[in-house]
């Protein structure tokens, strides 16, 4: 999937999941605070502001509210109906988060507590429930595809980078693209680049946690340097996340490099 395809489908998810979010605070809303007919259309009579004098005026207008409360109300009737229906196509793990944030108002970050996967259970849920929606533009095609790119990123992820980028320098080693890996080397931060050379040459046998940040930066920066190794400015930003503080300036750092 080329980058502008990814782009879009980031976009169709992200508005199906705020439309599933949406529904659910109007199912809670009419599930809690249901309003009946009659509650409607006395609603009406006490927000009524005579316009006229003319009573044909007012009977009709009163006969088309009544026509469109009833209508509001089977719609408010089938969209629960609906839901009833989504959320029981639920794990019953995942339908019970969703009623303790809609219903019972929990906070995400206190079930947390109880769950570390939280923030990725509920997520997953709002995309299955987009899914299931026919009302919302996302359909299980889009939710393969999209897991698809999740799994590429995984296989792209820190572990698979540093392999690929030993190699090269294995392979530098031996005289293979000598002057293109110098090139890149050079473009490194000095902090990173002489941690990482210490690494390659294996010039020090204990290196502290500190050191350790210093090196994956490195081979994080090496990649994303090189052309030969598939690991673009997003893959770079994700990866150098999880190497901790510092990250933010580190990253602006090497996008002005390149």
């Amino acid at each position: 999937m080329d980058v502008l395809a990814i782009k879009n489908l980031k976009l169709k998810r992200s508005d199906a999941i705020e439309m599933v979010k949406k529904n659910l605070k109007r199912y809670a809303l009419l599930k809690q605070y249901p309003l009946d007919y009659l509650d409607r259309l006395q609603s009406f009579s006490s927000s009524l502001i005579r316009v006229s004098d003319n009573p044909s005026y007012h009977s009709n207008q009163k006969q088309l509210k009544m026509l469109r409360e009833l209508k509001n109300e089977e719609e408010d009737n089938l969209f629960i109906e609906k839901y009833d229906y989504l959320l029981s196509s639920l794990v019953p793990e995942n339908s019970s988060n969703i009623f303790r944030i809609y219903f019972e108002h929990e906070k995400i970050i206190a079930i947390r507590e109880e769950n570390q996967n939280i923030y990725y259970l509920i997520n997953k849920s709002y995309e299955m429930l987009a899914c299931l929606d026919e009302d919302i533009d996302y359909t299980i095609d889009n939710y393969t595809s999209y897991m698809h790119y999740e799994l590429s990123l995984k296989n792209r992820g820190g572990w698979s980078v540093k392999k690929e980028v030993l190699k090269y320098i294995e392979g530098y080693k031996n005289g293979i693209y000598r002057n293109e890996i110098d090139t890149i080397l050079e473009k490194i931060p000095e902090d990173e680049r002489n941690c990482l050379n210490n690494y390659i040459n294996q010039e020090d046998t204990f290196y502290t946690s500190y050191d350790y940040r210093r090196i994956k930066r490195g081979i994080l920066t090496f990649a994303y340097l090189y052309k030969r190794i598939d690991f673009n400015v997003d893959d770079f930003k994700r990866e150098l996340k999880l190497t901790g503080g510092g990250w933010k300036k580190y990253f602006e750092k090497c996008k002005l490099i390149k």
